[in-house]
């Protein structure tokens, strides 16, 4: 026996892992990951609508309540074309994602899907608009106003007949 080498009793295995066991986990683990990659990559549009949905609905909470405290007509300017809103005049936001945009005054009434739309908001609680709908790829998200209990929803389904 060499000195280099180590004396095992039998039946004991050998510690470590072989070279195929190690290719085999790194194998394992590049498909888990590419995998979870395009699960990932494909919500993240719905997430940026979501999300620029969100950002929408603060901004009209937002606009609903400093007209209940300051007891002042606020409006939200929405650009359909450009997919922008301000408050009161400020500085533009352009929503984030590619979206398209629609705005209904009614759920019977047709849509507002292009041009310039103001929704306003006065002391009494009255506002002009019934929902606002993103869609893209006949994914949708609604945010609805909600003048009882002061709220803004919003909400994600999938939608046949989406605004285009």
């Amino acid at each position: 026996m060499s000195p280099n080498e180590i004396h095992r009793p039998d039946g004991c295995p050998p510690n470590g892992f072989t070279l195929i066991e190690m290719i085999l986990v790194l194998l394992l683990m590049a498909l888990i990951t590419g995998i979870t990659t395009v699960m990932l990559v494909s919500a993240l549009p719905q997430a940026k609508m979501k999300a620029a949905a969100g950002e929408l609905a603060s901004t009209m909470k937002y606009a609903h309540n400093l007209a209940r405290t300051t007891q002042e007509i606020q409006t939200v300017d929405l650009d359909l074309g450009e997919r922008s809103y301000s408050l009161n005049g400020r500085r533009p936001k352009v929503l984030s994602g590619d979206a398209a945009l629609a705005i209904y005054e009614s759920p019977e009434a047709p849509p507002a899907v292009e041009g310039k739309y103001t929704i306003v908001y006065d002391a009494t609680l009255g506002s002009n608009w019934s929902s606002i709908v993103l869609s893209r790829g006949g994914k949708t998200v609604t945010v609805k106003s909600d003048p009882i209990v002061t709220a803004i929803a919003v909400s994600g389904k999938t939608d046949e007949n989406a605004i285009r």
